[in-house]
């Protein structure tokens, strides 16, 4: 098996059953069309999709997200990477000024900048190369 060692996460909901309600008002979708049915051989449909649910990974999460993201809000990124902390694994926020949902995966907003810059980041560190001085890319409202 291949390991992750970083995952940069766009405006994701990475606790699908904390949020599963947030999901259905956003996005119209329950949350068996997104992990799938329950069954007897897979009762909990989170217990194998939920990322909240993995941890700890072992790996080094990014969680980029808009400021003005109501989709994904950046309370949910907060909350992943806290409860990826407490599990023993790292995370970062990256909060995108005056950014929305769709600015974190368009090459053309003016938050790419601070999103190419948490790619690299998780490159680096998943080529063992990561270092502290890459932590100065994050924007001032990440933490």
């Amino acid at each position: 098996m291949l390991p992750v060692r970083a995952v940069v996460s766009l405006g994701g909901l990475a606790d699908l059953r904390r949020e599963r309600a947030l999901i259905k008002a956003n996005c119209g979708r329950d949350t068996p069309e997104l992990a799938g049915e329950p069954g007897p051989g897979r009762p909990d449909v989170y217990a194998d999709t939920n990322a909240a649910e993995l941890l700890p990974n072992g790996s080094h999460t990014i969680l980029v997200t808009g400021e003005l993201d109501t989709i994904s809000p950046p309370r949910i990124a907060h909350d992943f990477a806290e409860r990826a902390r407490q599990a023993g694994d790292s995370a970062e926020v990256v909060i995108l000024p005056g950014a929305s949902h769709y600015d974190e995966v368009a090459t053309s907003s003016h938050a790419w900048p601070l999103v190419l810059g948490a790619i690299e980041r998780a490159l680096e560190h998943a080529s063992g190369k990561a270092s502290p001085a890459g932590a100065a890319a994050v924007s001032p409202t990440a933490r």
